[in-house]
């Protein structure tokens, strides 16, 4: 990156002595995600935040211009923070489809390049709250990943709102998400909306668990930094303890978990592998709170049975302690 112009960056090659062997052409947007090399050719392609990429020769110099990464099928944007592999002929890579329409859902990908500017997903799921209106306060606006190298899991943590760091009366939440390799959710965790926050770092841990920064405005409109620990199953080991002085936060957190498919006809599953290991039952309420179905817990329940309509589910666990969502019966 040039000092003096933190809008450009070259990319350079060195040998093990660390001489200089070749090294790029001047290139603008320097927020770098990553970048893969083709074992075939040595060519390589460099990928960048805001989904776009650009291809070098071997010798480091731009041969095409910037392509802006769609999915093949839908043609929705592919942001591309994760790479299974760096050097490889056609690695497998991970990140977010986005939503581009109103009524579109988020979606999390595994995907492999099909060319310069498309990907192909090999396999995607609904995430996390399925359909989603874009509008300024139910968007993702902000979010990091981090891979734990040790069981092959990835953490995410990301806002739906966005809330400057300094600026008050601003309220939001954020929200914790482990997958495993298949992008099954094993757990997700949601925070704050006691004050603004904005995420810094998300760092995964040996004990498949992770530590997530984050930036909490106050009232006043001072800035305090904390991290919170998270275990393998989603258990918050140290609620939020500040890093530069003062006393430990007990920041709200909520336990989200996601039915599929919603809307549904027949079946209904849950998808939180850290829930089923410890749910007892599951109660299903009308808008009314009427009780309309209950038994112990299964995975997936039959709900043909019910009016159409919206409904509570509601799963309980042996602790005592209980969670609910929505699901809608066509």
């Amino acid at each position: 990156m040039d000092v003096n112009n933190f809008n450009t960056l070259k990319i350079a090659e060195y040998d093990l002595s660390g001489n200089e062997i070749n090294i790029s052409d001047t290139i603008s947007f320097p927020i770098l995600r990553g970048i893969i090399q083709n074992s075939l050719d040595s060519t390589y392609q460099l990928f960048f935040a805001n989904s776009s990429v650009i291809k070098l020769d071997k010798n480091l110099q731009i041969v095409d211009s910037n392509h802006y990464i769609r999915e093949e099928n839908s043609s929705r944007w592919f942001q591309l923070p994760y790479f299974k592999s760096r050097i490889e002929e056609n690695p497998v890579l991970s990140g977010l489809l986005l939503a581009t329409n109103v009524g579109d859902s988020l979606c999390i990908a595994s995907a492999r390049l099909s060319s310069d500017s498309t990907v192909r997903c090999n396999w995607k799921k609904l995430a996390l709250y399925g359909p989603i209106t874009i509008n300024s306060n139910n968007y993702v606006y902000n979010w990091l990943y981090n891979e734990d190298k040790y069981e092959n899991n990835l953490f995410y943590a990301y806002q739906k709102k966005q809330c400057l760091p300094g600026v008050t009366n601003c309220f939001s939440k954020f929200f914790v998400v482990k997958h495993d390799t298949m992008n099954n959710t094993i757990w997700e965790l949601e925070f704050g909306n006691d004050a603004g926050y904005s995420i810094s770092k998300v760092l995964a841990l040996r004990n498949s668990g992770c530590v997530v920064f984050v930036q909490r405005t106050r009232t006043d409109g001072n800035i305090d930094l904390y991290y919170v620990c998270i275990d393998k199953d989603g258990n918050v080991v140290n609620n939020f303890l500040p890093l530069l002085g003062g006393e430990e936060l007990a920041i709200p957190v909520k336990v989200v978990f996601t039915l599929y498919p919603n809307p549904t006809n027949n079946y209904l599953s849950l998808d939180n592998t850290s829930l089923e290991k410890t749910a007892k039952h599951i109660t299903v309420f009308d808008v009314n709170g009427k009780v309309v179905l209950k038994q112990p817990f299964e995975k997936t329940i039959d709900v043909s049975g019910l009016d159409q309509g919206t409904y509570i589910y509601r799963i309980e666990m042996e602790s005592g302690l209980y969670y609910d969502s929505k699901f809608v019966k066509r």
